[in-house]
C-alpha cells in the first residue's frame, strides 16, 4: 500500500502514483490514516484552477474514506463500491489499514471465481448502463 503525507505537492502525489501505476494513494500524518488521494481528486482539483506545485495533498484529498474488512467476500466490496460511487477502498485487519482494494482487484476476483465470460447465470452479455447507445 503506498502511502503520500499529507503536506507534499499534488504534483508530487501524481509523480508517486504514475511511479507505481497506481490510482490511489493512502494519505497520512504522523503515520496515521487521514484520506486517501486519488486521481480523480488530482483531476478536480487541476480543473478547479489549483497549482498542483502551490497545492499540497491535504487541499484535495477525500476526508471519507470507505474501508472494508480483508475477511469481507468480494460482493461485499463491489456492493460498497457501487453504493458509494467509488473505485478504491480500503482494507483493513483489526481495523488498521491493510491495503487497498481499486476495482480491478474485484473485477479479477470475480473472474476467477467465474471464468472468463461465465457469469454463473447463463447470461454474459454486458449491461448497458446510462447513456448507452
Amino acid at each position: 500500500m503506498s502511502e503520500v503525507e499529507w503536506d507534499r505537492s499534488l504534483r508530487d502525489a501524481a509523480r508517486d502514483l504514475a511511479a507505481d501505476e497506481i490510482g490511489v494513494l493512502l494519505v497520512v500524518r504522523r503515520r496515521s490514516a487521514i484520506g486517501i488521494v486519488s486521481e480523480r481528486d488530482l483531476v478536480a482539483a487541476v480543473a478547479a484552477g489549483l497549482d498542483p506545485d502551490d497545492t499540497i495533498v491535504e487541499d484535495a484529498m477525500t476526508t471519507e474514506i470507505v474501508s472494508v474488512d480483508v475477511s469481507a467476500a468480494v460482493t461485499t466490496a463491489a456492493e460498497m463500491m457501487l453504493e458509494a460511487g467509488i473505485r478504491h477502498l480500503l482494507a483493513t485487519r483489526d481495523g488498521r489499514p491493510a491495503g487497498i482494494v481499486s476495482i480491478r482487484d474485484v473485477l479479477a476476483a470475480v473472474l476467477e471465481e467465474h471464468g472468463p465470460g461465465n457469469d454463473g447465470t447463463g447470461d454474459s452479455r454486458v449491461p448497458r448502463g446510462p447513456g448507452a447507445a
